[in-house]
């Protein structure tokens, strides 16, 4: 549980620096990210999340835990659709989200 928080800790970090001033609170097109993570994932910034939240209910494991993760990622996948619904306008963004199968976790979605 630890590794996979400490894990999802460095994977945020390097997201944040793979985004650099591209950090908001609402959708917005900022230029579209291609390099560090988002070679391999459309969203690394909540795939970080998934996975330091999952250490810590690996860590400190209760159904009230468990239930506060799902609803946690469930609203993640909410967000991050709405936000590709907005980012889908774009002509660049459409190429790069045909080029980058994986929105959240690699092999998976």
């Amino acid at each position: 549980g630890q590794a996979l928080q400490f894990g999802g800790l460095a994977l945020q970090v390097l997201a944040m620096l793979s985004l650099n001033r591209s950090i908001g609170m609402v959708p917005a097109n900022r230029g579209i990210q291609t390099g560090g993570l988002y070679r391999w994932i459309r969203h690394p910034l909540y795939c970080s999340y998934v996975v330091a939240f999952l250490g810590y209910v690996i860590n400190h494991p209760s159904p009230y835990n468990v239930g506060v993760y799902a609803v946690a990622v469930a609203l993640w996948i909410l967000r991050l659709r709405a936000e590709e619904r907005f980012l889908l306008q774009d002509a660049a963004y459409r190429e790069f989200a045909q080029r980058i199968r994986w929105r959240l976790v690699p092999g998976v979605y």
